[in-house]
């Protein structure tokens, strides 16, 4: 298995390059926080960024499984963990 992280698929159109797709989605007041902590970037700035992607509702409207990131570290790894069972029993997307 290979995956690409990437904020942006889905606005540069490459979703037919992936066999499935993982939207990680987190609310976005919870997402700002986040990201504005991580980075020490002003909020002004992360709000442009968020702006200029897809809103989180409609990523997760396109890709096959979403993967909801508002809990706790052992919530996001216990997601995961559903999702790559279920990768794993797949072989590519289906015709």
């Amino acid at each position: 298995m290979v995956f690409v992280e990437s904020a942006l698929i889905f606005e540069a159109e490459l979703e037919e390059q992936f066999d499935f797709i993982v939207a990680v989605i987190a609310d976005v007041q919870i997402a700002m926080e986040r990201v504005v902590k991580r980075d020490g970037a002003d909020r002004a700035s992360v709000e442009r960024r968020m702006r200029a992607q897809l809103p989180p509702e409609e990523k997760s409207d396109l890709a096959d499984f979403t993967i909801r990131n508002n809990g706790s570290m052992e919530d996001l790894q216990k997601s995961t963990a559903a999702i790559l069972t279920i990768l794993n029993s797949l072989r590519s997307r289906p015709e």
